[in-house]
This record gives C-alpha cells, structure tokens and sequence, in this order.
C-alpha cells in the first residue's frame, strides 16, 4: 500500500469529484459510465417518480442532483478516516488546504453542477417566462410565503415539514 500523503490525498479528492461532475453531465452520451459510477459509490438510479419530480425545474442534460449528492457525499464520508490519519502525521499549515475543501466541497460541487445543468437565460426565456405567467399572477391574489434553498435555488412553502430540498437534496436544517 503506498504512502498516505496530503498533496496524493488532495489531487485524488479533486480528480474524484471532477469524475462525478464529468460523468453526470455526460450521462446521456456515456449512460455506462454513470450507471458504474452509481455502483461504485452504492448510490441507488433514479426512479421514474425522481426523474417526474424532477422533471418540473425544466434542466435539460445531466444527472439528477440529488444522485450528485449522494455520491459527494459518499466520497466525503470515506475520505474522513484518511484525513484522521494523515491528521496523525502532518501539522495543521500542511493539512490546512485539504480539511478545507473537505468541509466544502460537497456544496461547492453542487452549485458548480447545478449552474451547469440550468437553462441558459436569454431574452427570449425572459419574454417567454413573462408571458406565460402574466395572466397567473392577475388570476391569483393569494401568495405564499417560501423559503429558498440555499444551494440551488428552489423555492418551498414555509409551511412543509420537508427536510431537504426535492430537487438538489440539500439538508434544510
């Protein structure tokens, strides 16, 4: 087994998450890939009521988000251990870039990849989007008050007991 060291640790995290990022994005062209990578990091594919539910937040190319979180998450749990032991043998200034991308890079990766799935706004998305709900909001006088997920975006009543966002699987609380 070779040498655990901090700098083979760090390039390894960050040549793991830019595989998932990659082979999420290409899951149309390379289905094969995604479907190992889901094995790999025991993260179950999507059911057809994930990919309705989905559906509705309009994203056009890549793999549900919650699917890339799941794997990030994995990956993060199982650099842990490895981050004790090289705690073990490294001092805090040589450890300090690799404990900071593991407490962020989850969220940081999923906004990167959700940035990417989004439709492209364009003025004809604007004027289409205008259009499509001008006559909604006359209709309706009622609103409701929601929260925003703080990683992509999504709004949800206030009112729900949801614990995660339906769409990225960001933890609320």
């Amino acid at each position: 087994m070779p040498e655990l060291s901090v700098e083979t640790t760090l390039n390894e995290l960050k040549i793991s998450i830019q595989q998932i990022l990659t082979c999420a994005l290409e899951i149309n062209s390379e289905p094969k890939n995604w479907l190992a990578l889901l094995e790999e990091y025991r993260v179950k594919p999507a059911s057809e009521e994930d990919k309705q539910l989905v559906a509705q937040f309009n994203h056009s190319e890549g793999a549900l988000p919650a699917q890339v979180r799941a794997m990030l998450l994995d990956l993060k749990r199982r650099l842990t251990p490895i981050i004790k032991k090289l705690n073990e043998k490294f001092d805090v200034l040589q450890m300090e870039e690799l404990v900071d991308l593991h407490k962020i890079f989850v969220n940081q990766s999923m906004k990167k990849y959700i940035e990417l799935i989004r439709p492209k706004v364009t003025m004809q998305s604007i004027f289409a989007n205008v259009v499509a709900t001008t006559n909604l909001q006359q209709q309706s006088k009622e609103t409701v008050d929601t929260k925003k997920c703080s990683c992509c975006g999504a709004a949800r009543p206030s009112d729900t007991e949801l614990d995660s966002c339906v769409y990225c699987a960001n933890p609320f609380f």
